[in-house]
This record gives structure tokens, C-alpha cells and sequence, in this order.
């Protein structure tokens, strides 16, 4: 999830981080 948030949002890294980090532990 993190190489897909990284690549869709590369400026956004930290935001991407978080909303991974969300997903995993909500999803």
C-alpha cells in the first residue's frame, strides 16, 4: 500500500504514511 501511495502521491509522502497506517489498523 505504501509503494502505491508513494507513487500516486510522491509530494505527499508523510500523508500518504498516515493514511496507509489508517487503512491497515481501521481496514
Amino acid at each position: 500500500n505504501l509503494e502505491r501511495a508513494e507513487r500516486r502521491t510522491p509530494e505527499a509522502q508523510p500523508a500518504a504514511e498516515r493514511r496507509t497506517a489508517a487503512a491497515e489498523q481501521g481496514d
